[in-house]
């Protein structure tokens, strides 16, 4: 059917009003945002793991533990977040008789008191004493955290998951001397002991993380624009109007 000269101008100035608001959609960006206007920029997922790590503690010098003056002392472990806690004390009796039985052997007794938890033990002669104390505190989950940047994200998860309770660690240790005959006993004055302790602990890893959905919005956007322009122009092409 052949178009009347009226009909095609008006079908001409239609599909360029039509081209013309396709372009203007696909070239409009969003106005940029000045510091006076009052809009929160958008926060950011940070991606939030745990590093367990341990820490070893010995005594500068070794302690010496008398036979009438019982050793009683508190560590502080000053960090953040500890799983958990194990305490090793070693030692050897000094002054004993005999070459193939050995007698007159001192006991040594140990209590370490920590996590607001008592536990004891005793060793005759010589030997290594361990106490342990586990699950003080759990570690968290992975988590997403929420924020505008890095350092806002850092706060957050101090703010959230921190646990700040320092443990104490109060030892108390006393000798029995073992040998009866009194010139023995009186030349034993006690023993000395070597300390350690060992504790772990857990921190933060923090990512942010590789996907944003403002991204895939935009990408989505130029989708779109690019499939209006096509559209309109395989419309002119139908028409005749473009070749």
């Amino acid at each position: 059917m052949m178009l009347a000269k009226n009909d095609k101008i008006i079908i001409i100035a239609g599909v360029v009003v039509l081209l013309i608001a396709a372009i203007g959609i696909a070239m409009y960006t969003s106005p940029s945002v000045d510091e006076d206007d009052h809009i929160t920029s958008e926060e950011k997922g940070y991606a939030v793991t745990w590093d367990t790590k341990t820490s070893t503690f010995k005594s500068s010098e070794i302690l010496t533990i008398g036979k009438n003056e019982p050793y009683s002392e508190s560590y502080e472990i000053d960090k953040d977040n500890i799983v958990s806690v194990t305490v090793e004390i070693e030692w050897e009796d000094d002054k004993t008789t005999g070459i193939f039985t050995k007698r007159g052997l001192d006991t040594l007794t140990v209590d370490v008191t920590c996590d607001g938890k008592t536990q004891s033990d005793e060793s005759k002669g010589n030997g290594t004493i361990t106490f342990e104390f586990a699950n003080i505190n759990s570690i968290p989950s992975e988590d997403v955290i929420e924020a505008e940047d890095f350092e806002e994200a850092e706060q957050k998860i101090k703010d959230e998951y921190y646990l700040s309770d320092y443990q104490t660690i109060d030892l108390d240790v006393s000798v029995s001397i073992g040998e009866i005959r009194l010139l023995k006993r009186a030349g034993d004055t006690g023993n000395d002991i070597e300390l350690t302790i060992t504790y772990e602990y857990f921190e933060p890893s923090l990512m942010q993380d590789d996907h944003d959905d403002h991204d895939d919005e935009n990408d989505d956007d130029d989708d779109m624009n690019s499939e209006t322009l096509k559209k309109t122009y395989y419309n002119l092409v139908g028409l005749g109007l473009v070749h």
